[in-house]
């Protein structure tokens, strides 16, 4: 699996991004990978980027694979919900609302093992990495909160109350895979006794990017572009080839919203389809220079 290289923050609107490092053309452009997304959602059996025939090496697979995807989401999340905050307007929250059920295709691909194959080959691996590790530590995800905790402050709208929904179901999700692959309650980072939600330092956001093979520099937009679209077209060839929720592996228990999950893992292809497109839209807001009216090229 490749580096996913990002910015440490988007930058701020209006202000001019940084561009790549490298003083070459971006030489990969990402048709081919919108093409493999088209074969894998008309039912196509997929050879370019199959995920690993192994079980537990697939899990694996897809823990990495789908916290990579997890990243840059999470920053096109942010941006979105810090613009609709002063542009409340329905593309905006119509693009939230995508991102929001995305991840919680992510959600349900990364936990699609049973505990007993989490018990052994994933948790052991990040207990190694850090005992307290946690998902807390992503550099990523704050900026999400904070435009999500001033989003319940407005008055409501129909466009709020859509985004507050799709933030409750991403949770239930969450909620209810934790509870299926730790029944015990206990994460990580209660058993080593530290107590949630106080934040994480530089060192342990940098070794959550780490163990995840992330590295921050500044990109341009066509190379964030095409490392997000690469990763979740991972994801749906993947699918192509392996069930979201293997049979042996029970159905989620939430306790709300079961008929707005049971959709989102029906139609998971088609959410992170619908994703890929938003994202390659040449208008789509992203870290790097404009790229309205450019062609769909990036760096791998």
């Amino acid at each position: 699996m490749d580096r996913l290289v990002l910015p440490r923050a988007l930058p701020r609107l209006g202000a001019t991004a940084a561009s790549c490092s490298s003083p070459a053309p971006c030489p990969q452009p990402i048709d081919h990978d919108l093409d493999l997304v088209e074969q894998a959602a008309a039912g196509a059996g997929m050879q370019r980027l199959a995920p690993p025939a192994d079980p537990d090496a697939r899990l694996w697979y897809r823990l990495r694979t789908g916290q990579q995807a997890a990243f840059p989401l999470w920053q096109q999340l942010g941006a979105t919900l810090h613009r609709f905050l002063t542009e409340p307007t329905l593309e905006l929250a119509d693009r939230a609302v995508q991102l929001q059920e995305g991840y919680s295709v992510l959600f349900l691909y990364i936990g699609s093992c049973t505990p007993e194959q989490y018990e052994a080959t994933a948790r052991p691996r990040l207990q190694a990495c850090h005992p307290s590790f946690t998902a807390e530590w992503a550099a990523d995800y704050p900026t999400v909160s904070v435009a999500l905790r001033r989003l319940h402050k407005l008055d409501r709208t129909t466009e709020t109350d859509r985004i507050i929904t799709a933030y409750q179901i991403s949770q239930q999700v969450h909620f209810a895979i934790a509870q299926r692959l730790v029944p015990d309650g206990a994460s990580l980072l209660q058993r080593s006794g530290r107590l949630p939600g106080l934040g994480p330092n530089q060192s342990e956001q940098d070794l959550y990017d780490r163990f995840f093979w992330v590295k921050r520099a500044p990109i341009c937009g066509r190379t964030w572009l095409a490392q997000t679209v690469r990763r979740l077209t991972q994801i749906i060839c993947d699918l192509a080839h392996h069930e979201l929720r293997p049979p042996s592996i029970p159905p989620l228990q939430p306790h709300r919203h079961h008929q707005q999950i049971a959709r989102i893992e029906t139609d998971a292809i088609g959410i992170i389809r619908g994703i890929i497109h938003t994202l390659a839209d040449p208008g789509t807001p992203r870290p790097g220079p404009s790229t309205r009216g450019l062609p769909r090229y990036g760096c791998r």
